[in-house]
This record gives C-alpha cells, sequence and structure tokens, in this order.
C-alpha cells in the first residue's frame, strides 16, 4: 500500500468512527425525546384529571349552594312560623288578659 493509501483508509475508519458515534448520540437524544414526549403525556393526563376533578367540584359546590339556600328558605318560613304563633299566643294571652277585667 501505498502511502496516500494508508493516509485514505485512516481517516475513511476515522469518518466511519465519527459516523457511528453520531449514530449513537442521535439514538441517545431520540430516547431522550421518546421520554419527555412520555412525561408530556402524563402531565397533560394529570392536567385533564385535575380539570376534570375541578369541574366536578365546581358542580358540587353549586348543588351544596343549592341546597344550602333550599334549607335557608324553609329555615326562614319556620322562624316566620314561629313568630306567628308567638305573636297569636301573645295576642291571645293579652285577649285573656282583659276577659278577666271585664268579668
Amino acid at each position: 500500500k501505498t502511502i496516500i493509501e494508508s493516509e485514505l483508509e485512516k481517516q475513511v475508519l476515522n469518518l466511519v468512527s465519527e459516523s457511528n458515534t453520531q449514530k449513537e448520540e442521535i439514538i441517545d437524544l431520540k430516547n431522550e425525546i421518546a421520554v419527555r414526549d412520555e412525561q408530556v403525556l402524563k402531565t397533560n393526563n394529570r392536567a385533564k384529571t385535575m380539570e376534570s376533578d375541578f369541574i366536578e367540584s365546581e358542580k358540587q359546590l353549586a348543588n351544596a349552594n343549592k341546597k344550602n339556600e333550599e334549607l335557608q328558605s324553609t329555615l326562614n318560613v319556620k322562624d316566620n312560623i314561629i313568630k306567628s304563633m308567638k305573636l297569636g299566643d301573645h295576642k291571645i294571652e293579652e285577649e285573656s288578659e282583659r276577659n278577666k277585667f271585664t268579668n
């Protein structure tokens, strides 16, 4: 072999070696991208789950508020009935006091 052939052979071997190294780096990068893609998917799924949970919580809160309003309304009605009954009792007592004096 001539010196030029030997030199060219070395350069070809170096280029092949560099090429193989770059291929390995590309494979590593692709694997890294795949791992990150999977992480993104998991994060997106968690976000969707959190969003669904939030929407469900909003619904439950709305239902609880509605129930609270209903209970408050019922309580107000009961309070009004009690006030009316007390007023009625008071009037009956007054009437009975008047009757004592008139009799």
